[in-house]
């Protein structure tokens, strides 16, 4: 994620639907990945056994996983949990959205929350 991006995570407002936000959030950051990793055209050298594209793509990694974390950091220890859930819900449904046919995530059931 660049600095922009990093910076809406960490400015976004508490809102009614938080875990909207954190799924809304994980969609972001998947697609996020996957447009550094076709600009980069990573898929192509790790293939050959390349090391420098090992290391671009753990900066991408590294990079949304830095920014993820801070946006959970600034939630309520009681709701990382579930906004945790709804991220990684928001990441496996941007990965499958284009197989799923007439999906609305505002239908989804909310993430329960987690038992620590």
């Amino acid at each position: 994620m660049d600095d922009a991006e990093d910076r809406d995570l960490n400015d976004m407002d508490e809102t009614e639907d938080s875990g909207l936000d954190a799924f809304n959030i994980g969609q972001r950051a998947f697609a996020t990945v996957e447009s550094e990793w076709k600009s980069l055209r990573i898929d192509r050298r790790l293939g050959r056994g390349d090391r420098p594209s090992q290391h671009d793509a753990d900066e991408i990694a590294q990079s949304v996983a830095k920014g993820l974390l801070r946006y959970l950091s600034n939630r309520p220890p009681e709701d990382r949990h579930s906004l945790a859930g709804e991220l990684f819900r928001g990441i496996f449904f941007q990965r499958l959205g284009p197989d799923i046919k007439d999906w609305d995530p505002e239908r989804l059931d909310p993430m329960p929350p987690g038992n620590d």
